[in-house]
């Protein structure tokens, strides 16, 4: 096994670029002397050619997985690979910024008993500072909210003055007390993308693990790069959509009754068929109109 203070997991998939800009920014810890290793995983089944020789990066082991295994999987890997007191989950499309303070965050997350994981403040594509951290989980109240109502607001949208106990973080940025990620048993199986990272800080919620999430540190990141070279449709949703709502589902499942989540579905299932016809007649927007067409399909085999 790898030991250092700080193991640091990444995956590739299909965006070299963007893992090249990410593994540049990693300079940003050299200045407060992080012992650090990092595990990039590449998940791109072949798909880009040879792997560009990244062994000049100091503290980096590259793994080429034979195929796509999966956010959690890839993850769940690296860190049976890493001894550490802190595992940091990242994606290829942050970066390190001198506002992320990585050296820092290790110092005060050390002065915070159980703490589980924690979660920083993002900053878009459009250079906007923007919220990670999910004050509640996925509900039947929350998804009419969502789907139907439009007045749904989630995200922590206020300034902190400290670190704030949260339901769940973006899995973009998760720093993770390793024993508490080990004593979940790690990112669930369940999940092949999207609501791994939900799901983790709900067993980390349900074992007395503290979620946390602060705004005093800054990671840029372009959001949703790999997802969207899966298919031209998920390019443009921004997302592999289809996966996302297959994913809530699994999550709801493990965490209420059946009737309950037959409920959420078939009104997912309504909400989607809407959209579709709305689409294609008045919006005119044909892909999208395909697209809720084949998520509704999906979603009703589920």
């Amino acid at each position: 096994m790898m030991k250092s203070y700080l193991g640091i997991s990444v995956i590739n998939y299909k965006t070299w670029s963007f893992t090249l800009n990410f593994l540049q920014s990693l300079r940003f810890l050299e200045k407060d002397n992080i012992d650090y290793h990092v595990v990039l995983s590449d998940n791109s089944e072949n798909c880009d050619g040879k792997i560009p020789d990244y062994f000049e990066f100091s503290n980096t082991t590259v793994l080429r997985n034979e195929k796509n295994i999966g956010f959690g999987a890839a993850h769940n890997k690296a860190a049976s690979l890493l001894n550490c007191k802190y595992f940091l989950v990242v994606n290829n499309d942050i970066e390190f910024t001198e506002d992320t303070d990585l050296g820092l965050l290790l110092v005060q997350v050390e002065k915070i008993n159980n703490f589980g994981v924690c979660g920083v403040s993002h900053i878009n594509g459009e250079g906007k500072e923007v919220s990670s951290a999910f004050l509640s989980y996925p509900s039947l109240s929350n998804i009419i909210r969502e789907y139907i109502i439009k007045n749904y607001r989630n995200v922590v949208d206020f300034k902190l003055n400290d670190f704030l106990n949260v339901a769940h973080i973006n899995g973009a940025f998760m720093l993770f007390n390793k024993k508490a990620f080990d004593d979940v048993g790690g990112f669930s199986r369940d999940f092949f993308l999207y609501f791994e990272d939900t799901d983790i800080c709900y067993k980390l919620n349900q074992k007395g693990y503290k979620v946390l999430y602060t705004d005093k540190h800054l990671i840029k990141h372009s959001g949703g790069e790999s997802a969207a070279k899966k298919d031209m449709m998920s390019n443009v949703f921004k997302s592999d959509y289809i996966s996302y709502h297959k994913s809530m589902l699994i999550f709801l499942k493990k965490s209420h009754s059946f009737i309950y989540v037959l409920v959420i579905k078939y009104m997912l299932v309504v909400v989607f068929f809407i959209k579709s016809i709305l689409f294609y007649f008045v919006g005119k927007e044909n892909l999208k109109s395909k697209g809720y067409w084949r998520l509704w399909i999906e979603i009703v085999k589920s």
